[in-house]
C-alpha cells in the first residue's frame, strides 16, 4: 500500500520501548501536516513513536500527546489511505469520531473530510444524522472568508466572492489598515481576471495551469494514486500556494503605490524545483507584465486618513514626500512651509514628527531665514510633546546663514526661551518676523570704547544667564549663555533629565562590550528616531573628532556575532538601525 514507510531494517517490540505511563511523547514542532506522506520527514525516534501511537489508539488506549498534535494529523491521513484502499466507510467514521473527541486539534478537519466523502458517495441520510447529532456543523464557517465578507462592500459577483472565499485572511500590519486590504482585493481580483484571459489565449484555462504544476509537486513529493483521496486532497492544497501568491504580488504593487518600503518576499517556495521554474514560467513571468499598469490604473489613491496610518506605520516613510519638496523647489519659501506644515498634520501619529520640522528648518535656512526659524519653533513644539526632549540646535555654520548680528541670534534664543516655557505656540510664530526687522538709528563710532566692549560682552554673559535662569529656567530645563569669541554669543538649552553616560551604557547588552564612544553614537541614533543622514552623521562624527565610516564599522563588527547581522544599514543617504535589531541589543 503507498505511504507504507520502513523505518529500518532493524527489529524491536513497540510495547517493551513504550510501556504505559512510562515514556516521554518525541517532541515534534508543529507544522502543516498535508498527508500520511509527511511522516517521512520525521526522525526515526518520531516514527517509532508514532507506530506505538496508532497501536494505543486502535486497542482504545489514547496518549496525552502533550501538544505535539503532528502525530494525530498523521494519523488522520493515514486513516483516509486505508480507507482509499477498502473503502470502509462505517470504520474511518468510528475512527474520525474517536480521533476528534480524544484530539480535539483534529475535529473539524474529521468532520469535513467524513462529510466530502459521504457528499460524494450520495450518502444524504448520515449527512444528516451528523449534522442533527453535530449542531455546529449548521454554523456558517464560510462567514469570516474574504470573500463573504467583502460581498457588499466591494459588490462582488458570486465567481469573485468564491475566489476571495480560497484565501487566508492576511494579517500583517499593511493589510490591518482596512482602506489597504481593499485594494489589495480588488486589484487581486483584477488580476487573476487578467491571467485567466492569457492563458485562455492558449486555449487553456488558468486551473488547468494550476492543476499541472501542483501535479508536478504532488508527484514529486508524495508517491499517491492519481485520484485518491490524499492525491486529490494534495492537489487543492498545493494550489492554495499559488492563490496566496498571487495575492502577494498584488499586494506588493499597492505598497509601491502607497510609497510601503517593505514588501512581502514573492518566492513560491514549494520543495521540487520544477515545480517553481513551471509556476515562474508559466504566472510570475505573466504577473510581472501586466501588473504595474493594472496597478496604476486600478489604484485609488490613498485618502488622508489612510496616509496617517502609513505614516504611522512607517516612521521613515515622511522622507519620500520630504525629498520631492526639496527637489522641486524654486524659491517659493510660502508654499514649502505650507508643505512641511501639511506633512505634519499627515504625520500626526507618528513619533518622528519632529524630525520633518528640522530637516525642514536646515535645508530652508539657505534660502529664507524667517521660514528656518519658523519651521525650527515647529520642531521644537513637536519636540517637547514627544516622550524624549532632545532639543537638537541649527549647527553653526547654518546660525551664520540665518543671523546676521549677535544680537538677532540672541532675540531668537529668548523667542526658544520663552516658547519652551509657555509653550505658547502661536506666541512664538509671531516673535520670529521682529527678529529680523532693521532699527534703523544714526550712530557714532568711538574707537576708544571698543576695548570696553569686549569687556562688557562678558558682564552681558554673566547677567543675561542670570536672567535666562531667574525668568526661563525650570526644573526640566537649564539654560545657560556660553560667549563663543568676541563676536559670537550662544544659548545652550539642555534637557536636566537626560541620561548619565553611565546609564546610556547600562540599557545594552553586558555581552556586547560596546566602547563609550560607540553607546554614545547608537544613543544619538536614538535621539534621531534610528535614522540619521550620512551627512548628518559625518558632520556629528567629524564634532566629535572621529571618522564616520570606521565608526559604523566598528560598531556593526561589534554587533555581528550577536546579532547574526550587520547594526547599522546604509539605505540610499540614510544610515539606518532597524528597530527589531535594536531591541535585541539592549539589556533584558
Amino acid at each position: 500500500m503507498d505511504g507504507i514507510i520502513d523505518i529500518t531494517n532493524e527489529s524491536y517490540d513497540l510495547r517493551e520501548l513504550y510501556e504505559k505511563d512510562k515514556f516521554d511523547v518525541p517532541s515534534w514542532k508543529h507544522q502543516y501536516i498535508y498527508s500520511y506522506g509527511d511522516l517521512g520527514g520525521a526522525t526515526l525516534e518520531q516514527k517509532k513513536f508514532y507506530y506505538v501511537f496508532k497501536e494505543s489508539f486502535l486497542k482504545g488506549k489514547y496518549i496525552d500527546l502533550k501538544g505535539n498534535t503532528n502525530y494525530a494529523f498523521i494519523l488522520l491521513f493515514n486513516f483516509l489511505e486505508i480507507y482509499d484502499d477498502d473503502k470502509n466507510i462505517d470504520r474511518l467514521q468510528i475512527q474520525f469520531s474517536l480521533l476528534g473527541a480524544h484530539y480535539s486539534e483534529t475535529k473539524q478537519y474529521c468532520t469535513s473530510f467524513l462529510l466530502k466523502l459521504l457528499e460524494k458517495i450520495g450518502d444524504q441520510d448520515r449527512i444528516n444524522q451528523l449534522k442533527q447529532e453535530d449542531k455546529s456543523l449548521s454554523y456558517n464557517d464560510d462567514y469570516w472568508k474574504l470573500g463573504n465578507r467583502y460581498r457588499e462592500k466591494l459588490y462582488l459577483n458570486e465567481t469573485d466572492v468564491q475566489l476571495l472565499n480560497k484565501l487566508e485572511n492576511p494579517t500583517n500590519n499593511f493589510c490591518d489598515i482596512e482602506a489597504c486590504k481593499i485594494e489589495i482585493l480588488r486589484l487581486y481580483i483584477a488580476l487573476f481576471n487578467e491571467l485567466e484571459k492569457v492563458c485562455l489565449d492558449d486555449n487553456v484555462t488558468l486551473q488547468q495551469v494550476f492543476d499541472y504544476i501542483a501535479g508536478i509537486y504532488v508527484k514529486k513529493q508524495y508517491s499517491y494514486q492519481k485520484g485518491s483521496v490524499n492525491y486529490k486532497y494534495s492537489i487543492e492544497e498545493t494550489k492554495k500556494y499559488f492563490y496566496q501568491n498571487i495575492f502577494k504580488h498584488a499586494e506588493n504593487a499597492v505598497r509601491e503605490i502607497y510609497a510601503h518600503k517593505r514588501k512581502l518576499n514573492t518566492d513560491l517556495g514549494l520543495h521540487v524545483s520544477n515545480a517553481n521554474d513551471k509556476y515562474n514560467e508559466r504566472i510570475t513571468s505573466v504577473i510581472e507584465d501586466l501588473l504595474p499598469q493594472l496597478a496604476k490604473k486600478l489604484v485609488k489613491k490613498a485618502h488622508s486618513d489612510t496616509e496617517k496610518e502609513l505614516y504611522a506605520l512607517n516612521t521613515s516613510r515622511w522622507k519620500i514626500k520630504f525629498e520631492e519638496l526639496t527637489d522641486k523647489y524654486k524659491g517659493d519659501y510660502k508654499q514649502f512651509k505650507s508643505d512641511i506644515v501639511a506633512l505634519g498634520i499627515l504625520n500626526e501619529k507618528n513619533p518622528s514628527i519632529e524630525h520633518i520640522f528640522y530637516e525642514a528648518s536646515k535645508f530652508i535656512s539657505k534660502y529664507h531665514r524667517e521660514t528656518a526659524l519658523t519651521l525650527y519653533i515647529y520642531y521644537l513644539h513637536y519636540d517637547l510633546r514627544s516622550e524624549s526632549f532632545d532639543n537638537k540646535e541649527l549647527t553653526k555654520s547654518i546660525q551664520k546663514n540665518i543671523f546676521e548680528s549677535n544680537k538677532q541670534l540672541h532675540d531668537f534664543q529668548l523667542v526658544v526661551s520663552q516658547y519652551i516655557n509657555d509653550r505658547d505656540l502661536l506666541g512664538a510664530l509671531r516673535s520670529i518676523p521682529p527678529i529680523f526687522e532693521t532699527n534703523r538709528k544714526k550712530i557714532s563710532v568711538n574707537l576708544d570704547t571698543i576695548k570696553e566692549v569686549e569687556i562688557s560682552l562678558s558682564e552681558t554673559v554673566n547677567l543675561l544667564n542670570e536672567y535666562l535662569c531667574d525668568d526661563f529656567e525650570n526644573e526640566d530645563i537649564l539654560i545657560q549663555s556660553i560667549q563663543i569669541n568676541d563676536k559670537e554669543l550662544e544659548i545652550k538649552i539642555t534637557d536636566k533629565k537626560a541620561e548619565t553616560k553611565d546609564e546610556v551604557q547600562n540599557i545594552y547588552s553586558s555581552e556586547l562590550l560596546l566602547s563609550e564612544t560607540q553607546i554614545s553614537v547608537l544613543s544619538f541614533f536614538t535621539k534621531n528616531n534610528l535614522s540619521i543622514t550620512t551627512d548628518d552623521f559625518k558632520d556629528y562624527a567629524k564634532n566629535n573628532g572621529w571618522f564616520a565610516r570606521p565608526i559604523i564599522d566598528g560598531i556593526n563588527e561589534t554587533c555581528y556575532e550577536f546579532l547574526d547581522d550587520i547594526l547599522i544599514e546604509e539605505d540610499d543617504n540614510y544610515y539606518i538601525i532597524t528597530e527589531n535589531y535594536y531591541q535585541t541589543i539592549l539589556a533584558q
